[in-house]
């Protein structure tokens, strides 16, 4: 599930960004920075992670634009579309080991956070807080 956590964080961030700059593909490229970012903190380091991490940036991205272009045209059925479908290619990602370790697996370990520590729960968790909050 770590793919579905990933995906929330990038698009919860990029509508947050997009909130306070107002400009055009800054947000979806700041949205995805975070998710590799996120990734190589994770310990995601095998090519088939990488590979799902790439691929889920990039859904960030084409997810970020279709936002403002369905949105701006009145057609939401086309941005809530693609999320689904995003989401729905996240979780048949899941096969592909995203187990949490590296920094943020140590940190989780040393934190007493047993809900987080588990899994990828931490990760999930901060994407809906963003997904939320934007």
């Amino acid at each position: 599930m770590i793919w579905v956590g990933l995906l929330l964080i990038g698009a919860g961030t990029s509508d947050l960004v997009f909130s306070w700059l107002r400009r055009p593909i800054v947000p979806e490229i700041v949205g995805a920075l975070l998710v590799l970012t996120l990734a190589l903190g994770c310990g995601l380091t095998s090519w088939a992670s990488w590979a799902c991490v790439l691929l889920v940036a990039g859904l960030v991205v084409v997810w970020g634009q279709l936002v403002g272009w369905g949105f701006g045209r009145h057609r939401p059925a086309v941005p809530l579309t693609a999320g689904a479908l995003a989401l729905a290619t996240c979780i048949a990602l899941a096969p592909v080991d995203g187990a949490v370790g590296g920094p943020v697996g140590d940190w989780l370990d040393a934190s007493g956070l047993a809900w987080a520590a588990a899994d990828v729960h931490l990760v999930v968790v901060l994407g809906v807080l963003l997904v939320q909050l934007s």
